[in-house]
């Protein structure tokens, strides 16, 4: 579970988020693979104080991410499958942007070094395809790519993970879109951690940014 607040687009928010299974990268390795996670019905509920709604943010049918090292003698290849449904700005066919649920199923292969026993780099080359009610065809398909850093301390007190992501979708409603993102968690105890998380996103021609501090705890 993981309850916070932050601001997305000037506009606050509280959120409460659940994943009944399974692990992320900011999870306490414990006993998975170092740079592992399956993540499984992630669902995200937020509250925006200012119409007083309760919004389906997010829900993660089904990701997947491998980062898998490369030394002398073992060459694996890294790889990761996402799909989904994720609440994006978009903008409205009456002018302005709002609020849009978009389904999207991407993956991709790519590389992953090991930067001593602490961090992991690595870079993905990816494909999309979205679904959208707000989109004109209501389809969008195209290539990516992505980047990022994982850090863990010597404790596994505390985890970092840097990362950027660019994708390009030329074929249906063709748009691009960016991210960048830094997620921190601090473990406070054994099933108790702080994470927080800054963003800054642009798609659709328009850019913003996403704070967010939260509670996680698990069962």
């Amino acid at each position: 579970m993981r309850i916070g607040a932050g601001v997305r687009d000037e506009r606050a928010f509280l959120e409460l988020r659940a994943r009944p299974a399974f692990h992320d990268l900011l999870d306490p390795p414990g006993g998975y693979l170092r740079g592992a996670e399956i993540d499984f019905l992630d669902v995200a509920l937020r509250l925006y104080p200012g119409h007083g709604d309760v919004d389906l943010h997010a829900l993660t049918l089904l990701e997947i991410v491998s980062l898998a090292p490369r030394d002398a003698l073992f060459r694996p290849i890294s790889w990761r499958v996402r799909t989904g449904l994720t609440s994006r700005l978009a903008p409205r066919a009456s002018g302005g942007f709002g609020d849009a649920w978009f389904w999207d199923l991407s993956g991709g292969a790519g590389l992953t070094a090991a930067l001593g026993e602490r961090a992991l780099a690595y870079a993905f080359a990816e494909a999309q395809a979205e679904t959208s009610p707000r989109l004109a065809p209501a389809l969008a398909v195209g290539p990516g790519a992505s980047a990022g850093l994982l850090v863990g301390g010597a404790d596994d007190r505390w985890r970092a993970h840097l990362r950027a992501r660019a994708v390009h979708l030329p074929l249906g409603d063709a748009h691009s879109a960016f991210t960048l993102a830094l997620e921190q968690s601090l473990r406070l105890g054994p099933d108790l951690a702080l994470e927080l998380r800054v963003a800054g996103e642009r798609d659709f021609g328009r850019s913003w940014l996403e704070t967010g501090l939260f509670l996680r705890r698990w069962f």
